[in-house]
């Protein structure tokens, strides 16, 4: 599965949280604001038999942990060039990779991670894109 410039806002947790599968996670922005009811557990979930290469997100301050595991139930993530405002917390119940964990399949160019949090939300959510029949 892939996602990509994708906008998390005042979600909680599991995004994606992942079992049994390989994930390319890469440009996605993740944040919780303050008006928020929810506070946030975690983004990236990494359990039992899942891979995740994790590439130019941007993980808000309102975010409580980029990236957690299970305790029983290891997965591996790899992660390069992700922005982390969340104090930089990834919950140790993952195994962290210093290489890609699977081989990417399709071609694809990475925004500046740095940027995200600016132009992530003016292009995403219901509206915004431009529908022609």
């Amino acid at each position: 599965m892939t996602a990509h410039h994708n906008y998390f806002h005042n979600c909680v947790q599991r995004l994606p949280m992942t079992r049994l599968s390989n994930v390319h996670m890469y440009n996605n922005y993740f944040d919780v604001d303050k008006k928020s009811e929810f506070k946030s557990s975690y983004a990236i979930g990494a359990r039992f038999g899942s891979s995740i290469n994790s590439e130019g997100n941007f993980f808000g301050k309102g975010i409580n942990a980029s990236m957690q595991g299970a305790k029983s139930n290891y997965g591996s993530i790899y992660s390069n060039g992700d922005i982390d405002k969340s104090g930089g917390k990834k919950l140790d119940q993952f195994k962290l990779s210093k290489a890609k964990l699977f081989d990417i399949p399709y071609e694809y160019k990475l925004d500046d991670a740095k940027t995200l949090d600016k132009t992530i939300p003016s292009l995403a959510g219901a509206g915004v894109l431009k529908v022609e029949h």
